[in-house]
């Protein structure tokens, strides 16, 4: 597979979730193996509550590597500041700043515009 399929497949597992915000569950999710790859709790992660569409669409005509804002506003679970990896779970609707590689996302650089 190319680099940016792998990247672009890490960052759908990372950050975009099918779940609505009432059933999204920060402490399930974030102490699932896949978010805790070193045994380590993750101080920070946003979820996009989306199908892949329209996050994929972001990083249309994207050439190289560059950090793109979304057009529209999505609905996103930010989970931080696990204690012992209990997660504080804050929603909000607003743009999403990511990094485009070659047309897919690849990296969450944050909330907001870039």
């Amino acid at each position: 597979k190319p680099k940016e399929d792998r990247e672009w497949e890490k960052f759908k597992t990372k950050h975009i979730t099918s779940q609505s915000v009432a059933d999204f569950n920060c402490n399930r999710t974030m102490n699932d193996p896949a978010y805790t790859p070193d045994g380590q709790c993750k101080p920070i992660n946003t979820f996009i509550h989306s199908t892949t569409g329209p996050v994929k669409e972001i990083c249309r005509r994207a050439t190289g590597r560059v950090n793109k804002s979304s057009t529209q506003q999505f609905t996103l679970t930010t989970c931080k500041n696990p204690i012992r990896c209990k997660y504080s779970q804050s929603n909000t609707t607003n743009f999403i700043c990511i990094t485009c590689r070659d047309n897919y996302p690849v990296h969450f650089v944050k909330t907001g515009k870039c």
